[in-house]
């Protein structure tokens, strides 16, 4: 009998002619079929489409090697599809789906075979509806994004999310974030897209002093010179008996004994200035000496740093003050935010801002410069500044560092901001106070792009995909 061979080159389907007069090249009827279009031999030849598999593999066993099967239609009620993304890295297929009791996705992985839940929502957060498709789905950095445009944006960290499900579609899902603590259901802050910032400003804690404590006290007219104790006060004897006093060199050491008890500490700098001076040449008089040992708190070695040629031997009487360091911002007014880092490195906006830390100079009166027009008084006194309550008992449990924002200048914030890290080496996350050092370098600039303010740019309902996603 003879071979024949029918092709299908034409792949047109011709219901129009008899089946006996079908001409080479088109066929009368065909169900699940694919005409091949290669340009080897077989072009033109039908093949058949594969056909669909029910994939409900829940687990795998090594020692037996077979698997595990969900429930028919992985246990749910009335289960509808609304949405689904391919992601081609992993080999996974993630889908949305909405029963009578819940929302759910769930993730197919063509490697292992295995169908898993991401989310399991008993408790209404998800919110999916089979009237609002799953639209706008995007995977960044391990993170499946989506939005329905029935409810806010969301997002959840997939592998952190399926690792904390059993292989059942009938619990909700329970999260513990970091190390050590405890599971519980998650709620809506935990998924969506705009995560939630500092709604309170820091306290600040300032001071114009450095020191705590005294930092003035009087000087009760005696002190000793171990070089040279033929003295009377801070001057020195010629070599003999008759020789006159004369100012002591710097390089002097003295012992100083004050009439109360003052906080200085060994390397301090001390003013000395007459307690009662009759002029204004004996007010400009001034001694500085440095602590090089501290006996008591009213006992001090000390060697003369500079000292007043005008010193004579009867000035005997001194009022002792530590010398200050410059104020932290003499000429600026700054003020001072938080903001928040999650674990899956997304930034929150800016909390607000604390009012300007300032402290006018010392003085109840204005110190006026007619010539350059400056009030002197409002220069920026603050020498101790402490941060404080930036740290709220309702933190997000996902929350991982807490970033102190410095503005100086009132400018944008997101253009002139510096940043500090908190917890670093000198603090612990649960410290509720952060003494500001004396000289402040960022350890890195919040970019122009980071979300500021208190408003973030994400949409609270869209049906597409938005880019800005990333930004936070």
């Amino acid at each position: 009998m003879p071979e024949l061979k029918h092709l299908f080159s034409r792949g047109r389907m011709n219901k129009d002619l008899d089946e006996r007069l079908i001409p080479n090249g088109e066929y009368r009827d065909a169900l699940n079929i694919q005409v091949s279009t290669s340009e080897t031999a077989d072009v033109g030849v039908v093949e058949n489409i594969l056909g669909n598999t029910l994939l409900n593999n829940a687990t795998y066993d090594d020692n037996t090697t077979l698997f595990t099967q969900h429930a028919s239609n992985l246990g749910l009620t009335n289960p509808v599809c609304v949405g689904s993304v391919r992601h081609d890295p992993t080999e996974c297929i993630y889908w949305f789906i909405v029963d009578d009791n819940g929302s759910y996705v769930a993730e197919y992985n063509s490697i292992t075979n295995i169908v898993k839940p991401v989310v399991v929502d008993r408790n209404s957060v998800l919110g999916f509806s089979s009237s609002y498709l799953v639209t706008g789905i995007n995977i960044i950095d391990g993170l499946l994004f989506w939005t329905d445009n029935n409810s806010e944006p969301k997002r959840i960290n997939i592998a952190k999310f399926r690792d904390s499900n059993s292989t059942s579609f009938t619990n909700h899902t329970e999260v513990a974030f970091k190390d050590g603590d405890t599971a519980r259901d998650f709620i809506l802050s935990d998924v969506t897209v705009i995560r939630p910032n500092p709604k309170k400003a820091p306290e600040l804690e300032m001071s114009d002093k450095k020191r705590s404590g005294i930092i003035e006290a009087q000087l009760d007219g005696t002190q000793t010179n171990t070089d040279n104790p033929d003295f009377s006060g801070f001057t020195t004897q010629g070599a003999t008996s008759t020789s006159s006093f004369s100012p002591a060199e710097p390089g002097t050491e003295f012992n100083i004994t004050l009439l109360s008890v003052a906080n200085f500490e060994v390397d301090d700098t001390l003013v000395l200035t007459l307690t009662n001076p009759t002029d204004e040449d004996q007010e400009s008089i001034q001694i500085k000496v440095s602590v090089i040992v501290k006996n008591t708190s009213t006992n001090y070695d000390v060697i003369i740093l500079a000292i007043d040629n005008n010193v004579v031997s009867s000035y005997l009487e001194w009022t002792v003050k530590l010398e200050q360091e410059r104020p932290m911002f003499e000429f600026k007014f700054p003020r001072f935010a938080t903001r928040w880092k999650y674990i899956d490195g997304e930034y929150s906006c800016f909390g607000p801002f604390t009012e300007v830390a300032f402290l006018p100079g010392q003085g109840n009166e204005f110190d006026y410069n007619c010539f350059e027009g400056y009030n002197l008084l409002m220069t920026n006194n603050v020498r101790k500044l402490t941060i404080k309550n930036f740290v709220p008992s309702d933190i997000p449990d996902d929350v991982v560092e807490v970033d102190i924002l410095n503005n100086s200048d009132f400018t944008p914030p997101n253009s002139n901001v510096k940043l500090f890290n908190v917890p670093d080496e000198e603090t612990t996350f649960a410290d509720t106070a952060y003494f500001l050092p004396a000289t402040i370098v960022p350890k890195c600039p919040v970019p122009s792009s980071a979300p500021s303010g208190e408003v973030d740019a994400v949409p609270t309902i869209s049906i597409l995909s938005f880019p800005s996603v990333s930004s936070s």
